[in-house]
């Protein structure tokens, strides 16, 4: 299932939110980090001087704290080390436990580090903070279908489906993958793909009416979206016995990922392409495995078997998530 569309620095580079909603920064320079740890101590003592005086101090104090620590476990996360964001979010939660991006971050990394159960926690208590938030029921239902709870995940994704703009592919194509594992209302899950892949198309055709500076990298960003709604659709058909059909989108959705996961390769910086090619593994092997089975229904058994082993060996686990 897709990520929402990132942001995109001036490069074309996703770049993720940050606790106060401004993108992130690419990885600062020595002198920067300096200035930041700095940053940190004063405001560690903002919050013991606002806390000793009882003053208004204390709560801006901890805001400003909870946002550093919550950049920093941002950036250890594009570093590959999510142990170490997580700790960081834990200490952002102990300054301020309501904040939305906290418990959503904390839930995401704990996702990540197969804790699903500490997840699902973590997005309850996103849902019971706000109501109308759709991606804490599109994140929960993540942590639902590793549980294999997956008539509650298709529940929370027609939630999300209903607090989201109109014009919001993911929830769609993500509540259609959610009934393909599932494996029940397979013609309801083609049609929601198939609106999902239209509402892409728009975009790209947009896109190449009103060209703009940008063009190149949202672009590449909307035929990425494009692949992995193609994987859904194919391997509903795959599901419904359409092999032919299930084949042509998955060698599509295929060849998109690899274009993308090369531009993206090309903008970031040196030291988050470990992070980002473990998630292009991780898309690209349930990919190939959908293909694998797709082969072997075709009776392309030697193709199967060597897009089942790629598959193992890009990451396919469904154990830890990567299904």
């Amino acid at each position: 299932m897709p990520p929402p569309a990132p942001r995109l620095d001036e490069h074309g580079f996703p770049i993720p939110a940050t606790f106060d909603n401004e993108p992130a920064r690419r990885r600062p320079s020595r002198t920067f980090q300096i200035v930041w740890r700095s940053g940190l101590v004063l405001a560690f003592i903002a919050v013991l001087v606002g806390l000793i005086f009882q003053s208004p101090i204390a709560e801006g104090a901890k805001q400003l704290l909870a946002g550093r620590l919550l950049q920093r476990a941002q950036e250890k996360e594009r570093l590959s080390d999510p142990q170490g964001a997580l700790a960081d979010v834990n200490r952002a939660a102990a300054l301020v436990p309501d904040r939305p991006l906290v418990l959503e971050l904390r839930a995401h990394l704990k996702l990540t580090l197969n804790d699903v159960e500490g997840s699902l926690e973590d997005y309850n208590a996103l849902v019971k903070l706000d109501r109308r938030y759709a991606p804490a029921y599109l994140g929960r239902s993540t942590a639902l279908q590793r549980l294999n709870r997956h008539q509650e995940a298709i529940d929370d994704l027609t939630q999300a489906i209903k607090l989201s703009p109109s014009r919001d592919a993911m929830p769609r194509n993500n509540r259609a993958y959610a009934r393909a594992l599932a494996g029940v209302d397979l013609h309801e899950a083609l049609g929601d793909v198939q609106q999902a892949i239209a509402m892409v198309e728009e975009n790209l055709a947009h896109e190449s009416l009103m060209p703009h500076k940008s063009s190149m990298a949202v672009v590449a960003v909307a035929k990425s979206q494009k692949a992995a709604y193609l994987d859904t659709r194919g391997y509903i058909y795959f599901l419904q016995q359409r092999y032919d059909d299930a084949l042509a989108d998955l060698e599509l959705a295929i060849q998109l990922t690899d274009e993308f996961r090369r531009f993206l390769l090309r903008q970031a910086p040196a030291e988050y392409h470990p992070f980002y090619q473990r998630q292009f593994d991780h898309e690209l092997s349930v990919m190939y495995h959908h293909r694998g089975q797709v082969y072997d229904k075709l009776g392309k058994l030697e193709e199967s078997r060597a897009d089942l082993d790629l598959a193992a060996k890009l990451g396919y686990n469904p154990a830890e998530g990567v299904f």
